[in-house]
């Protein structure tokens, strides 16, 4: 249903507004329910989104009574209490519907669709539409979804060793992040920044996160709760080619 007096460039600030309270789409400190609500920061960009909007173009369609669950570089993402998620571009108002779950991720310049399957995740580019897939699966062994931030996918897969978390990006070897504790559970990995992802995960019944740095594999530190400390491997062409950057396990998360 249109917006009634609404304008593209209005709705693109509206969006992003929204998805920087509800999601975490501004940079994080802390997790969303301890950082504090900045009161002035919203109105600032509200004002400046109204004073622009007599230079913008037509109204955008939005769907009836769907709740937004994501904005990115190009468009937003909204879901039905149906279950069915739109992605709507905010050039021309254009929009394509899905059924399952669907998620928008974004770097700086381009947005993804990833697609969580029981069996597949496939991440889609909005901007080549090239597609990365990754085999997942129920079995003992076999890989499970942890998530998604920027232009990754991440799995976990349990081993000898303990828990692994792994890192997926299309066109480039994967990459497994370590300094994950061996006994962690209920891994997931969302974004936090332009440049991190949120780690959370479950050890000794207690819940832990930290910052994952999407480049370098290194960590930025909270101010509220220790980090999860992390590193990668990244395998190239032979085993003797790897590349390691280390880092060590995280302390205990105060309450």
């Amino acid at each position: 249903m249109p917006l009634a007096r609404s304008t593209r460039r209005r709705l693109v600030g509206a969006v992003t507004t929204v998805l920087a309270v509800t999601l975490g789409a501004t940079p994080l400190t802390a997790p969303a329910h301890a950082a504090p609500f900045a009161g002035g920061v919203l109105a600032v960009e509200a004002d400046a989104v109204e004073a622009d909007a007599v230079t913008a173009a037509d109204p955008i369609a939005y769907p009836k009574g769907g709740r937004l669950v994501g904005a990115g570089v190009t468009g937003f993402l909204t879901t039905s209490n149906a279950g069915i998620t739109t992605f709507r571009r905010y050039s021309d108002g254009s929009g394509q519907s899905y059924d399952g779950a669907v998620y928008l991720r974004s770097t700086p310049t381009t947005d993804f669709l990833v697609f969580r399957g029981s069996y597949t995740i496939t991440q889609r580019n909005l901007a080549t539409n090239n597609s990365l897939e990754v085999p997942v699966g129920s079995l003992p062994g076999d890989a499970k979804w942890a998530g998604a931030a920027a232009d990754a996918v991440f799995t976990t897969v349990v081993t000898d060793a303990g828990t692994v978390l792994r890192k997926h990006v299309d066109e480039a070897p994967t990459v497994t992040v370590t300094g994950l504790p061996a006994d962690a559970s209920s891994v997931m990995v969302t974004p936090a920044t332009s440049d991190h992802a949120k780690v959370a995960f479950t050890q000794g019944g207690l819940g832990k996160w930290g910052l994952l740095d999407l480049g370098r594999c290194s960590t930025t530190p909270t101010s509220s709760r220790p980090p999860l400390t992390a590193a990668c491997t990244r395998a190239a062409a032979s085993s003797a080619g790897a590349r390691a950057c280390t880092g060590s396990r995280p302390r205990a998360a105060t309450p």
